[in-house]
């Protein structure tokens, strides 16, 4: 019986031997493993401004509707675009505005777009000094933040529109992206407006 009981040891401690070695019996890792994350990125919503023919577009690389565009009325740089350590190129033009951030790594792509008067309105019809408060909200609804008592921001996935009413009237349209975009930002995706 002792014989067996020996040989029974000596084979278990084999097949112990055996599985450790199958493991790779390299060190244990007892660290836990990361969680994932369970949050997608907010979307980025496609956003654009008709200019005549030229569109411009959040997030888009503007190269083309500069050289379309041509010469500003006024720019200038900014070397840490809202807060993100990020240079910007802020282009004004008669009527509207447009920011490029330029990233120190990949391609520059307008930020925000400001229509300041009447010449240009959004794809939805909104027009400087035409569209009144009452159409902004039948368009979009009640669910907007206030920036001040005559600035009113709708937010859809990272893209913001912003409108400033005085006299119940719209002044000033700003379209802008939070900030950064990720670097497979597409321009190609469906518009929610």
């Amino acid at each position: 019986m002792k014989h067996y009981r020996r040989f029974f040891v000596l084979m278990l401690a084999g097949v112990l031997l055996l599985a450790c070695a199958a493991c790779g019996g390299g060190p244990v890792d007892d660290t836990p493993p990361a969680k994932e994350s369970t949050t997608e990125p907010l979307p980025l919503i496609h956003m654009y401004i008709s200019l005549g023919g030229i569109k411009l577009e959040l997030g888009a690389n503007p190269a083309q509707a500069l050289a379309a565009l041509g010469e500003p009325r006024n720019f200038y740089e900014s070397p840490d675009y809202a807060h993100t350590e990020m240079e910007a190129i802020h282009y004004k033009y008669e009527g509207f505005s447009f920011t490029v951030a330029c990233p120190e790594y990949g391609d520059r792509y307008i930020v925000d777009m400001t229509l300041t008067d009447d010449r240009y309105s959004t794809p939805d019809g909104f027009t400087i000094g035409c569209t009144t408060f009452e159409e902004i909200i039948a368009a979009y609804g009640a669910d907007f933040g206030k920036a001040s008592d005559d600035v009113y921001i709708y937010t859809r996935g990272r893209n913001n529109f912003q409108f400033g009413i005085q006299d119940g009237l719209v002044i000033k349209i700003l379209y802008y992206v939070d900030m950064p975009p990720p670097a497979n930002y597409s321009t190609t995706q469906p518009s929610i407006l």
